[in-house]
């Protein structure tokens, strides 16, 4: 999972939040690993470039506050690291762009979960699906 913290999704962070605990509760997954970013991955206070949940640990969605927006990092982090997804959701307003190298790097699915009516602009070609997630 990858959750925008940019300025502009600030006030959509407790629905962020409630949005991933309710997926994992749905989906029970071995694993769930929650990465950070703005314009860059925000690191946590250890140093770790992400949180790691294994299916038996409460997650804990950290409110982080960023600047701009990119949505490279994340992809770039998960090629980095070798992991592999079984589905990537990142949670966003969707004002941010996507480099092309990184449309032809990413081979797993990827669901973008949209808090707002925009959507990722795609410098490659288009790649995943798109879901709303309602804020209040």
């Amino acid at each position: 999972i990858v959750k925008d913290t940019s300025g502009s999704t600030y006030y959509d962070r407790e629905a962020y939040a409630a949005e991933i605990e309710s997926l994992r509760d749905q989906i029970q997954p071995d694993r769930t690993i929650i990465i950070y970013c703005d314009d860059h991955i925000q690191p946590m206070a250890n140093g770790d470039k992400y949180d790691v949940f294994e299916n038996h640990e409460e997650i804990v969605v950290r409110q982080k506050d960023g600047g701009g927006t990119s949505f490279n990092p994340p992809f770039y982090l998960v090629d980095q690291e070798e992991l592999t997804p079984s589905v990537l959701i990142y949670f966003t307003d969707g004002y941010g762009y996507v480099n092309p190298q990184v449309s032809e790097m990413v081979h797993y699915p990827v669901i973008w979960a949209l808090s707002s009516d925009g959507e990722p602009s795609f410098g490659g070609a288009e790649f995943g699906e798109t879901l709303k997630v309602e804020v209040s």
